[in-house]
This record gives structure tokens, C-alpha cells and sequence, in this order.
């Protein structure tokens, strides 16, 4: 099975988000080896706390940066959010017996959310890093990128 790994692709030049994002995605990593592991629920339930803990921080701080900049799609976007944490929550209701097919559906559910959200749904926070180098006149090889959205907008 393989496993969740940052990758620079999923950088969007907003360094608080990019950081979050990079802890995010090592804790997804390490709530799957835990439970790959076999390790004792206890330690899975601190685990699956500790990236829920983690994700609602991450999740509040992106919010805000969609209702400051006014971007679009801001209650689907929250929706995926919040369907994160009760996924992972009704992961956590089953981990009292631990088994690879457990560990398996855990990694699919975090590595496609992952790509999906991270890799596609957060590019609207592009605008924002876009917007501040329009505003200081700063140039860069992702000023020439096609636009997020497909150039559809």
C-alpha cells in the first residue's frame, strides 16, 4: 500500500497554510502506521485526537482566509472539512479491532482526500498569493501557470 508523502506540488505560497498543510499530511502518515502497526488502541485513539485536534486548528485558519478574501465556494469547501473529521471519527469508532483491511480503507480514504483536497480544492487559496504579487508588482514562473480553476472562470 503506499503511503502519504508531501510533496512540493501541494504548496500554494502562503507559508502558515503550507506548513499546516505539510503537519497535516505527516499526521495523516502516522495515524495510518499507527494503526498499520498493530499498536494498542489507546495508542490509535490518542493518535486519531491528535490529527482531529490538529486538523480543526488547520481547518479554522484556512476559513478564515476563504471568508477574509471572499473566495468562492466557501460552504462546499467547509463541508469537505467537516467531512474529513467524521470519517476519521467513524475510522476511530472501529479501531477496537485492528486488521489490514482496516489500515487499507484508513490510507485510500486519507491518500485521495488528500490529493483531492489539498491538491485540488485548497488551489482557490492561489488567488490570495496571486492578488499580493499583482499588488507588489513581483513576478514569478507561476504568473504564467494556467489558472487553477482550468482557465473555465
Amino acid at each position: 500500500m503506499a503511503t502519504i508523502e508531501w510533496s512540493s506540488r501541494f504548496e500554494l505560497g502562503i507559508p502558515e497554510i503550507d506548513e499546516q498543510h505539510r503537519s497535516l499530511v505527516g499526521l495523516a502518515g502516522k495515524f495510518y502506521e499507527t494503526l498499520a502497526s498493530g499498536s494498542g488502541t489507546a495508542e490509535l485513539a490518542r493518535t486519531v485526537e491528535e490529527l482531529v485536534d490538529y486538523a480543526w486548528l488547520h481547518f479554522s485558519e484556512e476559513e478564515k482566509y476563504f471568508t477574509i478574501y471572499n473566495l468562492p465556494d466557501f460552504e462546499s469547501h467547509k463541508a469537505g472539512h467537516e467531512e474529513f473529521i467524521r470519517t476519521i471519527r467513524e475510522f476511530a469508532g472501529r479501531i477496537d479491532s485492528p486488521s489490514p483491511a482496516l489500515a487499507n480503507e484508513v490510507m485510500y480514504f486519507l491518500i485521495s482526500w488528500i490529493h483531492r483536497h489539498i491538491g485540488r480544492d485548497d488551489r482557490v487559496l492561489l488567488r490570495i498569493t496571486r492578488r499580493a504579487r499583482i499588488r507588489t508588482g513581483s513576478s514569478s514562473e507561476d504568473d504564467k501557470a494556467p489558472p487553477e480553476d482550468g482557465g473555465r472562470a
